[in-house]
Formats: structure tokens, C-alpha cells, sequence
């Protein structure tokens, strides 16, 4: 359907000035939408927190998207101890950022409510294992506890690793639990109080 309507757009616009120009508008909007079904190759250009990044498509560099892990929940940045665990954990699974703009590799899932897309992410393309996995593996990050799975086995399978980086001590899981400490979700909803009186205050 896709290819006809290009086809269509083409033979009228074959004989018309600007044509090549508005032909390349038309196949970028068309790499852009077929880079939601595979893995699409990016450019890194900064990490925002432990499950946040900043990136752009070859085809648009003059724009930049926010891209927001799937199924993971990073402690925020500005956490004590913990926000550097995660932060850390992330930065060093990826590329330095540098002038040459390094590729990493995403694939898209949609985006969520701020308008970001919902990405797994890998360093290389052939990589066995998303950057994703690997967090909640190596205890950096936790699951999103308002995850929207597939299917009950990719839940079970997430959970799984979760359960495994417990028992295994694995990164935050291995550190002495402080009551001062609060899980991401818990620390968010607190700033955002602070944040409410103040500007009431």
C-alpha cells in the first residue's frame, strides 16, 4: 500500500521543479516509519539519566529525539548514590560521546505520554543482548512497575533476570538498604511535592 502510494506521488511529480527534493522528503519519511520495525542505527548524541537518552536519525540531523528504555525504571540522576549507580551503569554500556556522533542502535516501540520514544537499545546491532537486559541484570536499574508486556512469558522472562540480580547481589541489590533510600518511582513522587509546595510557597 505504502510503495504504491510513492509510486503514485512519483509519476506525478516526475516533470514538476523540486521534484528530487520533495522525492527525498518523501523516502525519509519512509525510512523513518519502516525504522519502527527493526533495529535502526542512530546517533548517540547525550545520556539524560540512567534510562534516558538523547539521539537523532541520520535522515533529520538537525532534530533530536528522547528515547526512554523499555521496561526499565533508573533511579534519577540527582539520587544520592543510587541515581550515580544507575547513571554510570548506562554510560558505561555505551559509545563516549564525541564530535563524530557515534551510532548506536535502537528499536522503537512507540513512545509514552512525554512524547519519547520507547526504545530498546544496543551498542552494536549484533549484539545478543539489549543494553535493556543488561541493567537489569548487572542490578543498575529495576523494572518499570507499570510495564505493558507482549505476552505472560516476556514478563515472567524480566522478572526472572530481576530475581537472579537479587539473589545474586548484583549492583544496588548488594549495597546495605538505608531507610533514606527510595525506590525511583518513590523519589520522583516526593520531588514532585517538594516542587508542588514551593511553588505554592
Amino acid at each position: 500500500m505504502l510503495f504504491k502510494i510513492l509510486l503514485k506521488t512519483l509519476l506525478k511529480v516526475l516533470f514538476k521543479p523540486l521534484s528530487i527534493l520533495f522525492l527525498w522528503i518523501i523516502f525519509t519519511l519512509y525510512k523513518t516509519y519502516e525504522h519502527r520495525k527493526e533495529w535502526e542505527e542512530v546517533c548517540l548524541t547525550k545520556i539524560l539519566d540512567g534510562d534516558t537518552i538523547e539521539y537523532k536519525l541520520r535522515e533529520f540531523p538537525f532534530h533530536k529525539f528522547k528515547g526512554r528504555l523499555l521496561y526499565i525504571d533508573a533511579f534519577e540522576k540527582n539520587q544520592p548514590v543510587l541515581g550515580r549507580i544507575s547513571f554510570k551503569g548506562l554510560e558505561k554500556k555505551l559509545p563516549k560521546i564525541d564530535r563524530e556522533c557515534p551510532s548506536i542502535y535502537i528499536f522503537n516501540r512507540g513512545e509514552d505520554i512525554y512524547k519519547r520514544k520507547l526504545i530498546f537499545l544496543k551498542k552494536f546491532v549484533h549484539d545478543p543482548e539489549t543494553i535493556n537486559e543488561k541493567l537489569i541484570k548487572r542490578g543498575e536499574a529495576l523494572l518499570y512497575q507499570r510495564n505493558k508486556y507482549y505476552s505472560l512469558s516476556e514478563k515472567r522472562l524480566w522478572q526472572n533476570w530481576q530475581d537472579i540480580a537479587k539473589r545474586t547481589k548484583q549492583g544496588i541489590w548488594k549495597l546495605k538498604r538505608k531507610k533514606s533510600w527510595l525506590m525511583p518511582w518513590s523519589y520522583r513522587k516526593k520531588m514532585k511535592k517538594v516542587k508542588d509546595f514551593n511553588s505554592f510557597s
